[in-house]
């Protein structure tokens, strides 16, 4: 204590009641501590009562003196306890704050809350880093690969997410539309997977889709109304000359005779005509056509049977030196639907006594 002309004498000076400081105070030491030995004390309270927005404030303030550099330390808050051995004390927690960059102009600092984990060593569960652009702080969540993160309620990410390891969860809903329902562990729906290779376990064959290509050709002399389908095999022009009538759009029944020996190909699933693309060529110069037809027989039983159309292909007749090119895809054909069983035969329709070739190839997808 000092007084007025006297000396400073080292005294330890207590108080037993409140101590109020109207002014500022200044402790020029290393230490401060507080001690009780009450329940949940002693408490620090730092209270404002002005009628404003604004709070108090808890300052660290680190002074090198010169310039600061990348990775100084400027404030820590540690916090300390004891183990269940001798027992001793232990560092369980601590939250410090450090430069990240002193760059002057793009500064930028580093947050860190660190635990004790399991061997009583001090790593960063959550650390905070001032981005390398403006607007922009990167966040880095547990420590490790054995780290378990668990966040209970909803994530909104308006980024990309990039998953290092191994993804679970119970349920996965993408852009509204659930892809993996809850209590399942099947991919109920899925969009169109752009590019990537497929590394997982073998897709079954029949969970795939497949093209399959067939040829068809042939050739006829128009009677000039009606279409006309392939001769029977017994023929010595089979199975490529239509000189049999189904009628002017093709469609008219005609024996099962007629079907089964007209060597039509047999659809051996049910799938869907994509495409049919070919070559023609007829004599004279009027309208020629050929046809793509479905047929569905049906099992001991002798009634006549009518095709469906799929497809038409009208040109004009070029001569039999030039040929005529088509190429037609499923959205612009008649029908595409082909069931397992189903025969697919040709025909052909033009200028009475002109003679039409055609060569092709139709698509179809399981």
């Amino acid at each position: 204590m000092k007084w007025s002309g006297q000396h400073i004498y080292d005294l330890i000076s207590r108080f037993r009641g409140d101590v109020y400081f109207e002014g500022g105070v200044n402790f020029n030491t290393d230490t401060v501590t507080f001690t009780s030995a009450n329940a949940d004390d002693p408490a620090v309270i730092i209270e404002n009562t002005t009628a404003d927005a604004q709070a108090a404030r808890l300052q660290f303030k680190k002074h090198r003196g010169v310039d600061a550099i990348d990775g100084d330390n400027i404030g820590e808050i540690e916090f300390w306890g004891y183990d269940d051995g001798t027992p001793s004390t232990q560092l369980y927690a601590k939250i410090f704050a450090e430069i990240h960059d002193a760059t002057a102009g793009e500064e930028s600092g580093k947050l860190a809350f660190n635990v004790a984990n399991h061997d009583g060593g001090l790593d960063s569960g959550l650390t905070l880093t001032g981005g390398s652009v403006s607007s922009e702080v990167d966040v880095t969540v547990g420590l490790g690969a054995n780290s378990v993160v668990t966040i209970p309620g909803n994530i909104d990410l308006a980024g990309d997410v990039d998953v290092d390891g191994t993804l679970e969860t119970d349920a996965l809903t993408i852009g509204g539309v659930t892809v993996a329902a809850a209590g399942t562990a099947s991919i109920t729906t899925l969009g169109t997977i752009g590019t990537g290779v497929w590394e997982g376990t073998a897709i079954a064959s029949d969970q795939q889709k497949h093209l399959m290509h067939y040829s068809i050709a042939g050739f006829g002399i128009a009677d000039g109304t009606n279409y006309e389908m392939v001769n029977q095999l017994s023929g010595n022009t089979a199975p490529f000359e239509h000189n049999i009538s189904i009628g002017a759009d093709g469609v008219t029944a005609t024996t099962t005779n007629n079907i089964v020996r007209s060597a039509g190909i047999v659809m051996p699933r049910a799938c869907t005509l994509k495409r049919w693309t070919g070559w023609a060529t007829s004599n004279g110069s009027g309208d020629s056509f050929v046809g793509l037809f479905k047929v569905t027989p049906t099992r001991n039983d002798n009634t006549a049977l009518s095709a469906v159309e799929l497809e038409e292909f009208q040109f004009t007749a070029l001569g039999h030196s030039k040929m005529e090119d088509f190429d037609i895809v499923e959205g612009d054909m008649t029908a595409t639907a082909i069931a397992a069983g189903d025969i697919i035969i040709s025909g052909i329709k033009g200028v009475s006594g002109k003679t039409i070739y055609f060569t092709s190839t139709f698509e179809v997808e399981f």
